[in-house]
């Protein structure tokens, strides 16, 4: 019988191994604006590569950011879009050859930041209401909300989003859990690729006729099949 010792090799960071130089006023608005774990986790991975090297920008390719956070790279990729859609990170002005290898840096003008107007404080935190007279089983499937807004389905519904507003500012806020719900049909029941989503996405808001065409992602779903024949001719 083998005994194991309580005692262990505990971890001992010094700083002479490395360490990174940030402002607290940058520490205090990251603590203060939500963004979601794995965002936050690409952010860290982003600082250590850029600022840990006394460096501004730098190319970081998705297997970097995988191995880094032991997210998949292709949840790397759309969560460095929603990124700098929120403009917290910045993509740089040029690109090599492989198109995975981006120049990014920290936008360090927090006050630009495009992070949810949804605010946590204390006691005053805003939770849904149950209804008494519903049911009270257990839900097994559970949509995005609050606490898992880092989901791909989340994440596009917010890019939809933020593309509509950047032509109109008045535009409503919509309930992204409800449009996360039509993006996870099409990537479930419809068998859409994530990556061509996000593609038809850019493109139809680009795109003069469908950019006032599709203003939600039940419209994006009833359309895909057209926007995805448009968009390759």
């Amino acid at each position: 019988r083998v005994t194991l010792s309580p005692f262990r090799i505990m971890a001992a960071p010094q700083t002479e191994n490395g360490y990174l130089k940030i402002a607290m006023e940058i520490v205090e608005a990251l603590a203060r604006h939500r963004i979601p774990g794995q965002e936050m986790q690409l952010i860290w991975v982003l600082l250590r590569k850029t600022w840990g090297w006394n460096k501004k920008a730098d190319h970081i390719s998705l297997s970097q950011y995988a191995k880094l956070t032991g997210i998949d790279r292709s949840k790397c990729s759309h969560l460095l879009q929603s990124l700098v859609t929120k403009n917290i990170i910045k993509k740089g002005g040029d690109q090599k050859v492989n198109s995975n290898i981006t120049k990014y840096r920290f936008n360090k003008d927090y006050e630009t930041w495009k992070t949810s107007d949804q605010k946590v404080t204390g006691g005053d935190q805003k939770v849904n209401k149950v209804s008494p007279k519903r049911s009270t089983k257990p839900v097994t499937k559970r949509s995005p909300t609050i606490d898992n807004i880092d989901t791909i389905q989340y994440i596009m519904s917010e890019l939809l989003f933020s593309l509509i507003k950047k032509r109109r500012e008045t535009f409503k806020k919509p309930d992204l859990n409800k449009w996360s719900k039509h993006i996870d049909l099409m990537i479930r029941v419809d068998k859409r690729d994530p990556e061509e989503i996000e593609k038809i996405i850019q493109w139809c808001q680009r795109d003069d006729f469908w950019q006032n065409n599709i203003l939600s992602t039940d419209k994006l779903r009833k359309q895909y099949d057209i926007l995805a024949i448009q968009m390759d001719k």
